[in-house]
């Protein structure tokens, strides 16, 4: 009888010292999970700091271009010679201005897109925390259970 006790004795041991090692791997886990996602983040985020930077950037490209036409526009000496240098000027810039609010909008797309990332990133991280807590309570219920069964076995 006390060889059979000692034997449970022994293998309750055993798996607890396992479930131990396998929540020391699951904090680990976590923990590199964390850590990944953090640097996700950090990426995301200087991506997004980039992007506001070209985006900041290319509106002043805008404005410059704005400030030219009408600059060109006021210092003509003459209406017709300012119409005809207005007309010769303004087709490319149109142009360029349309090309830079295009630019301009995708570029906020792809800051918008960025922050969904890092929205995705931050739920994904999230939900691998919120498993392995439940893991780490599962695992804790186990041993306590364990530690009950021993104590009634002594």
């Amino acid at each position: 009888g006390l060889a059979l006790q000692s034997k449970d004795l022994d293998i309750h041991r055993r798996r607890a010292l396992e479930e131990r090692r396998a929540n020391a791997t699951l904090r680990t886990s976590l923990a590199n999970a964390e850590e990944r996602g953090e640097e996700q983040r950090a990426t995301l985020e200087e991506r997004v700091t980039e992007l506001q930077t070209e985006l900041v950037r290319r509106e002043g490209a805008i404005r410059e271009v704005r400030a030219e036409l009408l600059q060109e526009r006021d210092t003509s000496s003459s209406l017709s010679s300012r119409v005809a240098e207005l007309e010769a000027f303004k087709g490319p810039a149109e142009e360029q201005l349309k090309a830079l609010e295009e630019a301009e909008a995708a570029l906020e797309a792809a800051v918008s897109e960025a922050g969904r990332a890092l929205d995705q990133a931050e739920v994904s991280v999230g939900e691998k925390v919120r498993a392995a807590e439940a893991q780490l309570e599962e695992l804790a219920a186990s041993l306590s259970k364990e530690a009950s069964l021993i104590k009634e076995a002594i």
